[in-house]
């Protein structure tokens, strides 16, 4: 288990229960570790209780807000880490999915095609949210033309298809 403890107004961690015991923490030093809602004493943690120093001055407790979940990593929170590049997403809107569209021609039209408009329709949301914005892009085109191939079939197919019934 990993824990972050407040000394001297100064957030550490992660730390071992070991090298909890290594900084001599007091009763009243605040401690957070996943599956805490917000810090509390060292002294409401059972399993820490082992390496709480009863002879060190207390540091003052200051209202922290709760650690963010500690598998999220933003460059930011990482010492040394390069400064943030611009999101591609937020320079270019998302192209259209043509979703909607695909299952309607799929169901109207021509199912081999509209089912291919479907596949490329439903990698536009991926792609954009890896930040392939190209590739998004790239898909909806796709779409799209698959879509327009499904309707010119279907409108071709549908008088021998009129004529068969007859």
């Amino acid at each position: 288990m990993k824990y972050w403890v407040i000394i001297d107004d100064r957030k550490i961690g992660p730390l071992s229960a070991d090298e909890l015991g290594h900084m001599r923490i007091c009763p009243d030093t605040p401690v957070w570790r996943p599956g805490l809602a917000d810090w509390c004493r060292a002294s409401e943690l059972q399993e820490i209780s082992s390496y709480i120093s009863h002879g060190a001055v207390p540091p003052p407790i200051t209202p922290v807000p709760p650690m963010p979940n500690p598998r999220i990593m933003y460059s930011s929170q990482i010492p040394g880490a390069p400064a943030q590049r611009t999101d591609p997403r937020n320079q270019a809107p998302m192209p259209s999915t043509y979703l909607v569209w695909s299952i309607i021609v799929t169901l109207l039209c021509c199912v081999p095609c509209g089912v291919v408009a479907i596949y490329y329709s439903a990698q536009v949301s991926s792609r954009y949210e890896t930040g392939d914005i190209k590739g998004a892009e790239q898909a909806s085109e796709r779409a799209q033309l698959w879509i327009i191939l499904s309707i010119v079939l279907g409108l071709i197919a549908t008088p021998f298809i009129m004529l068969s019934m007859l």
